[in-house]
């Protein structure tokens, strides 16, 4: 068994299960948490993707259970839910969720990306094209669509998040080189994000390229102790100075 899935909603699941036999993964399907630890005991598989509300135990048990027991805890898991509040992620990934999707949101193609990543025997690395992923976290929208632009002009390959609290989720679903950052934003902040992402286990190595429409040095001496690898005017000539910027962190990194 590649991959237990574990949802009681059976339509949902049968979508996914299909989608990932036709990636050669071979899934198994439950609609109870207890019947999955169970399963998971007897035959570790190598990846869990649970739904969080459920009757009996639900993901956040069954995940909890799953990372405390020395036969599960190296499985990775995903967690998937159709609302999500800042508290039931926080909890999810305290619990040691290894990526969370919220089920209107992520896309079957996501998905599969992510499967690949966590799946062990999936395509090796050596395999695949090396390709530098970059997330824009900016919530103008013209500035965001302009900055993807360019980076995907010079041949990354760039996803975008509108906030913060988009942000943390989309590096919980993929991985990146390089964060790109607005540091005022409704929801969560850049200063925020930059908090969580600095003391977190799973994302504090990535690198952050901040861009202000503030003051730059100003913006500097706040966040340099975040550890940030450089800050960006947005005022011109900033295009002229955002791909070699990019390029330097990048070499760095």
């Amino acid at each position: 068994m590649d991959v237990l899935v574990v949802d009681d909603d059976a339509a949902f699941a049968r979508v996914v299960s299909h989608a990932l036999t036709k990636e050669g993964h071979r899934v198994i399907v439950v609609a109870d948490g207890l019947e999955a630890l169970n399963l998971a005991r007897e035959n570790p598989p190598k990846l869990v993707i649970t739904d969080l509300m459920m009757p009996g135990i639900n993901g956040l048990q069954l995940l909890l259970a799953l990372k405390s027991d020395a036969a599960t805890s190296s499985i990775p898991v995903i967690v998937w839910t159709a609302t999500v509040t800042d508290d039931l992620a926080r909890q999810a990934l305290a619990f040691g969720a290894d990526a969370m999707l919220i089920k209107t949101r992520f896309s079957m193609g996501e998905l599969r990306r992510l499967v690949q990543r966590l799946v062990p025997d999936g395509a090796s690395s050596e395999n695949r094209p090396a390709v530098r992923r970059i997330l824009v976290v900016e919530d103008d929208d013209g500035t965001r669509e302009a900055v993807v632009m360019h980076l995907k002009g010079a041949g990354f390959v760039v996803n975008e998040a509108e906030d913060g609290w988009e942000a943390l989720m989309m590096l919980d679903r993929e991985s990146f080189d390089l964060v790109v950052l607005d540091m005022v934003m409704p929801g969560m902040n850049g200063q925020t994000f930059l908090h969580i992402l600095r003391h977190g286990q799973k994302h504090h190595h990535i690198p952050v390229l901040v861009l202000t429409a503030f003051d730059v040095q100003e913006m500097k001496n706040l966040v340099d102790p975040l550890g940030v690898a450089q800050v960006m005017g947005k005022k011109p000539p900033m295009w002229d100075d955002l791909l070699p910027a990019v390029q330097r962190v990048l070499e760095v990194a």
